[in-house]
C-alpha cells in the first residue's frame, strides 16, 4: 500500500523540482527524502517517477501522470480527515447562548468539573445583547439552531410543552448602581435601604421574581420610588445607572455591562431560577451535556 506521507514528499519533489529544497522544507535529509522515492517508484512497480538534470528535477512521462493523480489522492485525503474533525467535533459539541452579563462563574464551576470526567464534550458559546427580542429568538430556536440557553429560567418564557430546564441554583435578586452610590459599600441591602431611593424596573413583566418584589415595594414602602424601563434597551439602562443615583433591581449581577456599576444582593427576595433550557426531546448529544451538568451540580451541592 502506498504511504501517504512518501507521496506528499513526491509533490514537494516535483513541485520544488529539488531534492535538497524538498529536503530542507521537510525537515529531512536528502537521503531521507531520495530513499522515499525509491520506495514510492518500487511499490508502483519498479517505475521512474524523477530524473536529474542541469536544472535540478524534472517529473518523467509516468511522474507527470502519478503526479496529477497523487495530487488527487492528497487533496481527498485532506478532505476525509477535515470532514472526520468536523463529524468528532459536533459529536461532541453543543451550541449554547446567552447574554452580555450574565453571571457565568456558577455554569463554569460546574461545567470544570463536568469537563474532568468527559473531557471530550465542548461548548460553542454565542452572545447576545440580552434584548427581549433576542431572547425569545433565539429560544424559539432551541434544539433547531441552537441547543441550549443560560440564563434565567422564567415560566413566562419557558413553554413545558416544548422545553425542559435544569435548575443549576437559585439567585437573588441584585441592586445594581452607580459605584458612588451612598449604599455602594454595603455587602448586602435591605427593604429599608431603600428608603427615598428610586429604583428601576423592567415595564413588561420580564421576570416574574422581579415584578413579585416590585409589587410588594410598591405596597409596603410608599417612600420608594418607582421607574420602569424599556427591556428592549438593556444596554442603555446600565449606562444610565451608571450615570446617575437611580439603582436597577435585577434579576443578575450585571457587575461586567459597566466599569462605574456595582451589583449588591438584596435580603428576603424572591430566588430566581438560574440555569439551562433545552428542547422537551434532545438529541443523545444534548441529553448526554445535561446528564453531565447534573451530575456535577450534584456532586458540588450547589
Amino acid at each position: 500500500m502506498l504511504n501517504l506521507s512518501y507521496i506528499a514528499t513526491f509533490i514537494k519533489v516535483a513541485e520544488l523540482g529539488s531534492f535538497n529544497k524538498a529536503a530542507d522544507e521537510l525537515y529531512l535529509s536528502p537521503n531521507s527524502v531520495m530513499n522515499q522515492i525509491n520506495v514510492l517508484e518500487d511499490e508502483l512497480g519498479n517505475v521512474r517517477l524523477l530524473r536529474r538534470n542541469k536544472r535540478g528535477t524534472e517529473l518523467t512521462s509516468v511522474g507527470k501522470v502519478f503526479y496529477s493523480e497523487a495530487k488527487e489522492i492528497l487533496e481527498k485525503c485532506d478532505e476525509a480527515k477535515r470532514r472526520v474533525r468536523i463529524a468528532a467535533y459536533n459529536s461532541n459539541t453543543v451550541k449554547l447562548v446567552t447574554y452580555h452579563g450574565m453571571p457565568l462563574d456558577i455554569f463554569g464551576n460546574i461545567w470544570s468539573k463536568a469537563k474532568e470526567k468527559y473531557p471530550e464534550l465542548n461548548v460553542e458559546m454565542v452572545l447576545y445583547d440580552g434584548s427581549k427580542e433576542a431572547h425569545l429568538r433565539y429560544l424559539s430556536n432551541i434544539g433547531e439552531q441552537v441547543d441550549l440557553l443560560i440564563g434565567t429560567i422564567d415560566a413566562r418564557y419557558f413553554d413545558e410543552k416544548i422545553h425542559s430546564g435544569l435548575e443549576l441554583t437559585k439567585m437573588p435578586l441584585f441592586a445594581v448602581m452607580n459605584i458612588n452610590h451612598r449604599l455602594a459599600e454595603k455587602e448586602v441591602l435591605t427593604d429599608e435601604d431603600f428608603s427615598n431611593e428610586t429604583l428601576l424596573f423592567p415595564k413588561d413583566r420580564w421576570s416574574e421574581a422581579v415584578d413579585i418584589y416590585q409589587s410588594h415595594l410598591v405596597s409596603a414602602h410608599p417612600d420608594i420610588r418607582v421607574k420602569r424601563y424599556d427591556p428592549e434597551e438593556t444596554s442603555d439602562i446600565y449606562s444610565f445607572c451608571a450615570g446617575s443615583n437611580d439603582i436597577l433591581i435585577n434579576a443578575h449581577s450585571f457587575t461586567t455591562m459597566h466599569p462605574f456599576l456595582k451589583a449588591i444582593p438584596i435580603a428576603e427576595t424572591p430566588l430566581s431560577s438560574f440555569g439551562i433550557i433545552y428542547a422537551k426531546n434532545p438529541s443523545k448529544r444534548v441529553q448526554k451535556f445535561i446528564d453531565t451538568l447534573e451530575e456535577s451540580r450534584n456532586q458540588l451541592n450547589i
